[in-house]
């Protein structure tokens, strides 16, 4: 009667134990399921999208941190196109591009902006949130560029409320839109980025109108005084 006993226990104790297993099995599949879920959607959680978080401790750059940069604000450049300085400085296409010293950036660097400014794009068009035009860019798509631009290229953090990446981009995004961005907002089948290519490359090479203009004009004023010395000697 004893061992029936016990073989009895036994039998409770396995059947619990079968019970228990099954139980945590269900709870374990289902956590699996829902982290698989949570892994499979981050890209789009403001709460874990890399591109949205704040991941620098470092604070940023201000006008007192940097007194050489020459625009700091918008306001800034606007004053010095209307000034006397504008028609003699030869900064290149971009002047207002500046890095910590106030200088312009070279026609090399540039380029690699417009790279960054591509991929940015792409990146938008990814998660669908492309604009139809800049000015139409939703809040997250903005933090979304201006992080993945700035994080490459520091100095657009060198002005006021990233008016220098937002005035750069106005511009150059219209017509990359037109090449790979279809009215829907979808991309356009590759073969027809070549031109936009060329442009880019032939204004990061040349300087623009308004700047070559500027440099002869400097160039024929100083020939002219000049002549007015020779003539004083004479």
């Amino acid at each position: 009667a004893s061992l029936r006993e016990c073989c009895w226990i036994l039998e409770i104790q396995i059947l619990k134990l079968t019970t228990e297993h099954d139980c945590i099995n269900t709870l374990f599949q289902q956590l699996r399921s829902t982290l698989g879920s949570q892994t499979l959607n981050s890209t789009n959680n403001p709460h874990t999208d890399p591109l949205l978080l704040t991941t620098s401790s470092e604070p940023r750059p201000t006008h007192l941190s940097h007194p050489k940069v020459q625009f700091w604000s918008h306001a800034d450049y606007k004053a010095w196109k209307e000034s006397p300085e504008y028609h003699a400085s030869v900064r290149g296409t971009m002047p207002y591009l500046e890095d910590e010293d106030g200088q312009p950036i070279s026609a090399s660097e540039l380029a690699e902006i417009r790279k960054t400014l591509r991929t940015g794009w792409h990146e938008l068009v990814d998660r669908r949130l492309a604009p139809q035009s800049w000015g139409q860019l939703s809040a997250s798509g903005c933090k979304i560029f201006h992080s993945l631009v700035e994080s490459t290229h520091p100095i657009f953090k060198l002005g006021e409320s990233g008016w220098k990446l937002n005035k750069l981009v106005t511009n150059d995004y219209a017509s990359w839109k037109r090449t790979h961005i279809d009215d829907d907002g979808n991309p356009k089948l590759k073969g027809a980025s070549s031109e936009e290519g060329e442009k880019f490359g032939q204004e990061d090479k040349a300087e623009s109108a308004d700047t070559k203009k500027r440099k002869f004009e400097s160039k024929g004023k100083g020939k002219a005084a000049d002549k007015r010395r020779k003539g004083e000697c004479f």
